[in-house]
Parts: C-alpha cells; structure tokens; sequence
C-alpha cells in the first residue's frame, strides 16, 4: 500500500511539472495566441501528455525499487534518470517508426498515423519536428525529475523508518 502512495505522490508532483514544461517547450501560448488551439484545447492536450508521460516514467518508479535496493541517494537517482530516459526514448522511438511506417491505405485518422487510442495526443505532440522537441527537450527534464522525485522519496521513507524504528526501541527502554 506503501508503494502505490509513494508512486501517487511522485504522479502528483510529475504531471504538473511535466504539463509546465511541456507548454513552455512547445510555446503552447504562442500557438493559442496564434488561433491553432483554443486555450482549453491547448491545456487539455499538454494535460493528456503529461499524463501519458507520467505513466510511462511510471514503470520505472514501480521497478526501480526491486532492481536498486541498496543505492546511494545520488546513485538511485542517475539510474533512475537514465532508465526514465530510456523508457521515454523508447516511446518516441515507438511513435516515430508507427508513423513511417504508416501510408494513407492504413487510413487517414490521427489515431492510424500515430498510434491507436493516443493518436490525437501523439498527433499533437510529434507532428512533422515535435517528436524532435520531445526528445529533446521534454525527455531529459522529465528523466531528471523522475531521479529526484525517487531519491528524494527513498529518503523520505528511509527517515520515515528510522523515526519509526527510534519511536519503537525508546518504548521497550521504558518497559
């Protein structure tokens, strides 16, 4: 139960950062300025990447853990930076050969160019250069984060034991 606390938390802290820097990244304003989105569609779209996002970089805060078990602070964090880094690398890997290897025959919808279900998204997000900005702008932040996010998180709870541990031997000392 811990564990799913500990990884709502982190998705709580990522996926506003993450749909902060992703309307920085593209210039969202200045597309809404412009009159390509409306404002609520602009939000809505960063909205549904973050999230997207933050489930991805979430497989690694669920398997980092059992694969990091006795890491320094600055080494839980590098590791899980860069296995964030993969993990996002290989979606937008995934995303940029679904559309090459996508042809009008397969059909003309976002959701046939860019993936089923989160076509809209990915269509928004890795059009023409985006994937290009994704990669390069959102994946090493958002990688960065996610190592912050679990070192700071592992020491939180590595305190959290140690009080509890301090807390249960001072009430035996009394016995």
């Amino acid at each position: 139960m811990r564990k799913v606390i500990v990884i709502a938390a982190k998705a709580a802290i990522f996926i506003p950062c993450c749909a902060w820097w992703l309307w920085w990244s593209y210039s969202m304003s200045s597309t809404v300025n412009g009159g390509f989105y409306s404002h609520n569609e602009a939000l809505r779209l960063v909205t549904e990447m973050a999230v997207l996002t933050t489930c991805l970089v979430s497989i690694v805060w669920i398997v980092s853990p059992y694969i990091h078990r006795s890491q320094r602070r600055i080494g839980l964090a590098i590791k899980t930076a860069l296995e964030t880094w993969l993990i996002l690398a290989l979606y937008t890997s995934a995303v940029f050969m679904w559309r090459d290897h996508w042809n009008p025959a397969k059909g003309m919808s976002e959701e046939a160019a860019f993936m089923p279900i989160i076509g809209h998204v990915n269509a928004a997000f890795f059009a023409e250069f985006g994937w290009l900005e994704y990669f390069i702008a959102v994946v090493p932040a958002m990688s960065v984060l996610s190592g912050i996010l679990t070192s700071t998180m592992d020491f939180l709870q590595r305190q959290r034991q140690i009080m509890t541990q301090a807390k249960s031997d001072s009430s035996q000392v009394g016995v």
